[in-house]
């Protein structure tokens, strides 16, 4: 986050990187990105969620397919909430986090990626056989 964003530092970070389900990666994982044909804001299933490119450069695939798996143990689907980006639209950076909605009582997954990281949120969630 203290770091300024740039498209051509980006790009290259990502020149000899590696792709999964469209999803790309920068060599050294610390770069990812998820074009927007890639991933769905809103309501998912326990599949979509751990499918989705939004997840996948968030959590990686094995974690975005764990993620699937937890959110199948809430009594409603995941819910994935974000910024909707324009074309053409400034640059923006933010943080991605966990909650299981319990202020609202909705009791689901949450993946919040409309966070500046500053608001201290979040949460590390278990699950109960």
């Amino acid at each position: 986050m203290s770091r300024s964003l740039d498209i051509k530092e980006l790009e290259k970070a990502l020149e000899d990187g590696t792709e999964i389900t469209k999803v790309r990666f920068s060599k050294d994982g610390k770069v990812r990105f998820a074009p927007k044909r890639t991933y769905t804001l809103g309501e998912h299933s326990a599949q979509s969620l751990a499918r989705d490119g939004f997840i996948i450069a968030s959590f990686g695939q094995e974690g975005a397919e764990n993620l699937g798996e937890v959110s199948s143990k809430f009594k409603k689907n995941p819910y994935v909430y974000g910024v909707e980006v324009k074309e053409d639209q400034a640059l923006e950076q933010r943080v991605t986090e966990l909650d299981s909605g319990w202020y609202v009582d909705v009791r689901r997954l949450n993946v919040v990626g409309g966070s500046h990281g500053n608001g201290g949120g979040g949460y590390s969630l278990g699950v109960f056989k």
